[in-house]
């Protein structure tokens, strides 16, 4: 099994917490988080917990980095209950997104996504997602798209300030 254990999560936040006597920021990240939901629900009432029992003053801040294409109904309501930032990765216009990013069936994944973050957008009142990030690639340059094309793009498309542009190069063997 490739996901962390809720056990592995709860024992981790607990010694930080316990070490520290706070804990400032839970990350989920890595992979998509949102594959494991037992996980960061486990983590997020481990806090609350952990806040009740005065260990920390403070819930931290949640955040994630999702790729959005499975984001539904239950994880809009695990988001809202813990109010956890969410960050879309998304790869510029649906173009790239389609070519960087399918589904391993092959099937492309902007659509999807777009539906589903529009969702996110609608049960949250606009609150979510709280940024986009774009990694930029040599297939972008190949392509023709320039970072500021993705940038106001992503803008349009969502409606969102707060806009991370990543470049990310290699060489064509890697």
């Amino acid at each position: 099994n490739t996901l962390m254990s809720e056990d592995t999560a709860i024992r981790a936040v607990r010694q930080f917490a316990e070490y520290f006597g706070e804990l400032k920021r839970i990350k989920f990240f890595g992979g998509e988080p949102f594959l494991n939901p037992k996980v960061i629900r486990a983590v997020c009432e481990t806090c609350v917990e952990l806040r009740n029992k005065g260990i920390i003053k403070e819930l931290p801040d949640f955040t994630t980095v999702t790729n959005g294409t499975i984001i539904n109904s239950e994880l809009i309501d695990l988001i809202k209950m813990y109010d956890i930032g969410v960050t879309v990765s998304y790869d510029g216009n649906s173009k790239m997104q389609n070519i960087l990013r399918p589904f391993v069936s092959g099937q492309e994944s902007n659509d999807i996504l777009l539906e589903n973050i529009k969702l996110l957008q609608i049960e949250t009142a606009n609150k979510q997602p709280s940024s986009v990030e774009v990694t930029y690639t040599q297939v972008h340059a190949q392509e023709g798209i320039s970072v500021e094309q993705c940038y106001n793009n992503v803008k349009h498309l969502f409606g969102i300030e707060d806009i991370k542009i990543t470049p990310v190069s290699c060489v064509p063997t890697d």
